[in-house]
């Protein structure tokens, strides 16, 4: 209650969800859909709805600064917090009160705050629409209203405006939320403009009515018994799925309150604003600095390469590759080769390496694990790639997708079968291109896509419309069958990756990448070599090569240490049909516990010791 009677609360949560309001009521995309087989007006809609997300994410931001400032810095500063804790109250309990109430406040504030994301769902519209201006007046009308009675109850009651004001503005935004929910938008924009001579009565407006409005000029009264008119239904372009992206915004904020407060135990407003607005964008990058070097790897996109070889426990690799090094630093072939000292580990890697498969029963060796990038329809599925162990005349098998375990029985540059291609033990080395694995995935990718739109019980002319909407032209009684026998999806997914000859931009649009994470082998540590461009050539032909690295410690602590907001931010995550599962929400609040546990126990130490006088 006492955070509600800041002026500084009222204030930001009334304008943030009004700029919530805004973003949907006018026209300034117009930008269609850039997604094959979306709505036109998808992707506008999507942009409005993003924007509100950000908006409530940075009023919450300044929300919880704000008020864990004038919580706790100024009750110290003034000596209230002195004179609280003359009583049998503990620092502990006092420091556990504050937060508790500014997490009470952040959540008054981003209800208000999803009451405008959800409006601006329903509001929201593409340049050819039209804009929902009946619905904008309700909600601005009820705030003013609310701000009125407020105003009235402290001139003739002798009432506090601001906590009245906050609660009133609450009930006026939800009232007006319920009232839009029960309106038909179309029926709403007849009611206040002329289209065509057609006219609407205000009790035409609700969607429980069956009247749609009257002719100008005839008199003749439209209804829903009419096979052209209908109404769209209770809260009819709501998108209730941004609840999750709210509740997930909402942990983000209680982390940031906790940070604040933590600051607010030995500083101002001022320099805690300034660190949690640090910790916010560091947060905003923590996969980039962070994340990258906690996880190791590296991505592969098209005309990369990957070069693995065995090493010894120092890390000397084989020839091939070390050439590849030396390229790097200037050195030439030559130096690598004329060196006997040089040739002699590499003989002695390779001789310890091959007596091992010799006695080995292991005719497999895995060298690094990927995951899908670049693409929102491919889920983040990890598949594991080992090289099969064969002499250089042994006959080469096709290669194998199994489990989520690629196996490859031979080495490759650009094309997985082609007639060239040596055998591992042959070559010394074993070579796998961007293009390869692309093509070794997509039957993997296709059957996925196959077994979420089986699953999601939809017809078999559904499934060939979407597939059709891709340029991907079969036949109905190939749908029917999968979805009578769904065992035959994975012979299907081939059959269809084949005909499109493994181009995956057609059904996936995006700029899919792989994520590579090296593996330990059972030899040793193998070396694996990240080629950049076409075959690893730069424009002055020297070859581009990097290690890929595992993650380092130091980066993993830091990778924890710092809050991840990715982790709350899925708004790219959103889309027609698509939802967070409240399953990752409630993962996600586990996160969000341990996080303020951390953040509140030195809150606890940085203020048991606090000179209060």
């Amino acid at each position: 209650m006492e955070l509600v009677r800041q002026p500084v609360f009222l204030v930001l949560f009334t304008i943030s969800t009004s700029v919530c309001i805004l973003l949907a009521a006018v026209t300034y995309f117009g930008f269609g859909s850039n997604d094959v087989g979306r709505e036109v007006e998808a992707f506008d809609k999507k942009l409005v709805e993003n924007g509100a997300l950000t908006v409530m994410f940075i009023s919450g931001l300044f929300g919880a600064v704000l008020c864990a400032s004038s919580s706790l810095a100024e009750e110290i500063r003034t000596g209230t917090a002195l004179s609280v804790l003359s009583k049998p109250v503990s620092r502990v309990t006092f420091i556990i009160g504050k937060y508790l109430g500014l997490a009470l406040a952040l959540v008054v504030m981003c209800y208000a705050n999803t009451i405008g994301v959800l409006l601006a769902s329903r509001m929201s519209y593409d340049a050819y629409g039209n804009p929902d201006v009946l619905g904008t007046i309700i909600f601005f009308g009820a705030i003013f209203f609310a701000w009125q009675v407020a105003g009235m109850l402290n001139y003739f009651l002798k009432k506090q405006f601001v906590p009245w004001a906050v609660f009133l503005t609450l009930g006026a935004m939800t009232l007006a939320f319920l009232t839009l929910g029960a309106m038909d938008k179309q029926v709403a924009h007849i009611f206040l403009y002329l289209v065509i001579g057609h006219h609407a009565n205000l009790a035409d407006l609700w969607v429980w009515r069956r009247g749609m409005g009257y002719d100008a000029t005839t008199g003749q009264v439209f209804t829903t018994a009419d096979e052209r008119w209908r109404k769209a239904g209770w809260f009819a372009g709501v998108n209730f799925g941004l609840l999750q992206a709210s509740v997930l915004l909402l942990f983000a904020l209680w982390i940031l309150a906790a940070v604040a407060l933590l600051c607010s135990t030995r500083l101002s407003w001022m320099p805690t604003l300034l660190i949690c607005l640090g910790v916010f964008l560091m947060g905003l990058m923590s996969d980039y600095f962070f994340g990258k070097r906690a996880l190791g790897g590296a991505f592969l996109t098209a005309g990369d390469t990957l070069v693995w070889s065995p090493t010894t426990a120092t890390g000397t690799g084989t020839t091939e590759a070390n050439a590849v090094e030396n390229a790097n630093r200037g050195v030439p072939d030559n130096a690598v080769t004329g060196d006997p000292e040089l040739v002699q580990n590499e003989d002695q890697t390779w001789t310890a390496f091959v007596r091992w498969w010799q006695v080995s029963e292991e005719r497999t060796v895995r060298l690094f694990h990927m995951e899908p990038r670049g693409v929102q329809d491919l889920s983040r599925e990890r598949v594991t790639v080992e090289v099969y162990l064969q002499s250089g005349n042994t006959e080469l098998a096709h290669n194998r997708l199994t489990n989520n375990v690629l196996t490859l029985y031979q080495a490759t540059e650009e094309d997985a079968h082609t007639a060239d291609s040596r055998a591992f033990l042959a070559g010394r080395e074993c070579r796998v291109s961007f293009q390869s694995l692309k093509q070794e995935m997509a039957p993997l990718f296709i059957q996925r896509l196959l077994e979420n739109e089986v699953q999601a019980r939809k017809t078999a002319k559904e499934l060939r419309d979407l597939f059709v909407e891709q340029g991907v032209d079969l036949d109905e009684a190939v749908f029917t069958g999968l979805i009578e026998d769904p065992s035959g999806i994975p012979e299907a997914a081939r059959n269809i990756a084949e005909d499109i000859e493994y181009e995956l931009d057609i059904l996936f649009p995006g700029h899919l990448s792989f994520w590579v994470y090296p593996e330990v082998t059972p030899p040793g540590n193998g070396k694996l070599l990240f080629l950049a461009g076409e075959g690893g050539t730069g424009e002055d032909g020297r070859t581009i090569a990097e290690e890929v690295q595992r993650g380092s410690w130091w980066a993993n602590v830091l990778y924890v240490l710092v809050p991840n907001w990715q982790l709350f931010w899925l708004a790219d995550a959103l889309g027609p049909g698509k939802t967070i599962p409240w399953s990752y929400v409630g993962r996600s609040l586990l996160y969000v516990l341990s996080y303020l546990g951390v953040a509140l126990a030195m809150a606890f130490y940085l203020f048991e010791d606090r000179e209060l006088s």
